[in-house]
């Protein structure tokens, strides 16, 4: 009696064969076994604390509900298919969900599972990269929500630094002329409710270092540039007290920026646009450059960002707006040595499309108590008193 020989090449053939009809016939029983389930939960919207959070802290603590947006934004850029799919809310969704979970260890409401699972070695790498400045560990000017170069709605996490030639932009911009009975300088803040260290004097309880306590965050800040500005340099300034980042941090810039048209129409006056910030290190084991003391007074660092709107339909002109900042810096360093933490250029936007005198302003850091950054404005103050003619 001859005996057939059976390739193992064609028994493995066989075999995932059979077992993917076997998984094809689960799949379609459970399906119509349970069309009658209930349609999944929806997860609840992200409160403002762990939205803000979003800035603030490293990868390892980003918000679920962010780390999804993300994903799911990337595949549906990447894919187009998937954007004509049903939502999770239908029951067939809601089957599907579940049975891919059980088989494959992949959450579909959390679209990044699906690449760690295809993709193993992404699931150990942090889902967020952040470019450290040259001083300082993590920047927060943030996410912008605003329209791409194709019309699309996107979120841009604008933590790149780019590098770019400075030998094409000098200082040599010429003082700008302060014309006009009305407001020469908007001064607003994106993320106003950034706040610092309390201290003895300014005791108060942060909420993951923010605060929608005006006399505590950002306003409090741009309070104390715009009384120096008017009380020793007589300048006319509109300040915007607006908490554009609450309840809503992904909306923030396009909150920001809402409010700086309707100030600019209603002040056709404004020539300087300054958003005051303050730098954050959330969680990250760092220590800090972000205090300088001068006259034996501590005071908070600055270091001005300026955005080259990579990928966004309306781009800044950031050459100009980062010969402005060249020359406050330069300001600084001659006012109070030391203060200056220099230019970050990064891919956002920051909306400083709308002028080409537009500069955003890290006023220290959350290592920084509020005394230092309210001590740093009135030589800031000093700084843009000498770049203006009046």
């Amino acid at each position: 009696m001859r005996f057939k020989v059976i390739k193992v090449s064609h028994v493995l053939y066989y075999s995932v064969a059979i077992i993917l009809m076997a998984l094809i016939i689960a799949l379609v029983l459970r399906l119509f076994l349970i069309s009658r389930t209930e349609p999944m939960e929806q997860p609840a919207a992200p409160a403002f604390a762990a939205d803000a959070q979003l800035a603030d802290k490293t990868s390892s603590d980003m918000p679920a509900q962010d780390e999804a947006d993300f994903y799911n934004i990337s595949l549906d850029k990447a894919l187009p298919i998937l954007l004509g799919q049903p939502s999770p809310e239908t029951q067939a969704s809601a089957s599907l969900a579940s049975f891919i979970s059980s088989i494959a260890s992949v959450n579909m409401g959390q679209p990044n599972s699906l690449l760690n699972f295809q993709i193993p070695m992404l699931a150990g790498a942090p889902q967020y990269i952040s470019v450290s400045s040259r001083s300082a560990a993590r920047t927060t000017p943030g996410v912008e929500k605003i329209e791409d170069e194709d019309g699309d709605i996107i979120l841009h996490n604008s933590d790149d630094e780019v590098n770019i030639d400075i030998n094409d932009v000098t200082d040599d911009m010429e003082d700008i002329q302060l014309t006009g009975s009305g407001p020469q300088i908007l001064i607003y803040h994106t993320h106003a409710t950034e706040s610092y260290k309390p201290s003895s004097k300014y005791n108060y309880k942060p909420d993951n270092s923010r605060t929608t306590d005006t006399d505590f965050n950002m306003v409090r800040v741009g309070k104390q540039l715009a009384y120096y500005l008017k009380k020793d340099y007589a300048i006319n300034v509109y300040q915007d007290v607006t908490l554009h980042d609450y309840p809503s941090y992904n909306d923030s810039y396009t909150n920001s920026l809402a409010s700086i048209q309707k100030d600019m129409e209603k002040y056709p006056t404004l020539k300087m646009f300054l958003d005051l910030h303050r730098n954050a290190y959330g969680t990250s084991n760092v220590n800090p450059d972000d205090t300088v003391t001068i006259n034996g007074v501590p005071a908070a660092r600055i270091l001005m960002v300026i955005g080259t709107g990579q990928g966004f339909k309306d781009k800044p002109q950031y050459k100009e707006n980062y010969k402005l900042a060249l020359k406050l810096k330069d300001e600084l360093d001659k006012v109070a040595p030391g203060i200056s933490k220099g230019i970050m250029v990064k891919t956002g936007r920051y909306n400083q499309h709308i002028s080409t005198n537009a500069v955003l302003i890290e006023v220290g850091s959350d290592y920084n108590t509020l005394d230092e950054a309210l001590e740093s404005t009135k030589y800031l103050a000093k700084a843009i008193a000498n770049v203006v003619k009046q």
